[in-house]
């Protein structure tokens, strides 16, 4: 189960750097046809966003994972008699 996690980290990880730095890319790409400077500037500014975007989302979903993995660690070694059902129910929440 745990390589499964892994797998799916790593997956989400890809894709959310994909999605944003290909909009970075695009709105770069964008800004060589804006006709004055300060819309190439805004233009750059919203890349430049996409990428900060990026990578809080980045930190969020992997301080999400590694909070969800120490949680499980400890309950593993503390309560190692837990019946399925309370099982379900914490994967649930």
């Amino acid at each position: 189960m745990n390589r499964l996690r892994e797998i799916f980290c790593r997956i989400a990880f890809v894709t959310i750097w994909i999605i944003g730095g290909g909009f970075a890319v695009m709105f770069v790409l964008l800004s060589f046809h804006a006709d004055t400077f300060p819309r190439q500037v805004m233009i750059n500014l919203l890349a430049l966003g996409f990428l900060i975007f990026s990578y809080f989302c980045h930190k969020l979903l992997n301080w999400i994972l590694a909070k969800k993995e120490i949680h499980n660690v400890q309950d593993d070694q503390t309560n190692s008699h837990i019946s399925i059902s309370y099982d379900w129910i914490k994967w649930l929440c």
